[in-house]
């Protein structure tokens, strides 16, 4: 169990990272806090699948760099995330 946290963990750190990468100056938003200025990207997405596929991507990307096998997605998977998702909602 700890090695699929670690994983998970492992695995939100790349997506962070590769998606910094698609900061566009047309999708970024600056507010203050606290007297500092952060930009956040708010890209949108009109499909679930441009923005999968676009992570999937990103992530894919990053892992290239690193000798790693590409990923793919798991529609069982995306399925059973969803169903936890709106019974959290």
């Amino acid at each position: 169990m700890m090695a699929i946290a670690q994983t998970s963990l492992a695995l939100l750190f790349v997506v962070a990272a590769a998606s910094s990468g698609f900061a566009d100056a047309a999708n970024l938003r600056s507010r203050n806090l606290g007297g500092t200025t952060i930009a956040t990207n708010v890209n949108t997405y009109t499909a679930y699948g441009d923005y999968a596929s676009a992570m999937l991507a990103a992530v894919n990307k990053q892992r290239a760099t690193g000798g790693l096998k590409p990923l793919c997605l798991n529609k069982k998977l995306h399925a059973a995330a969803q169903r936890h998702s709106n019974d959290m909602a």
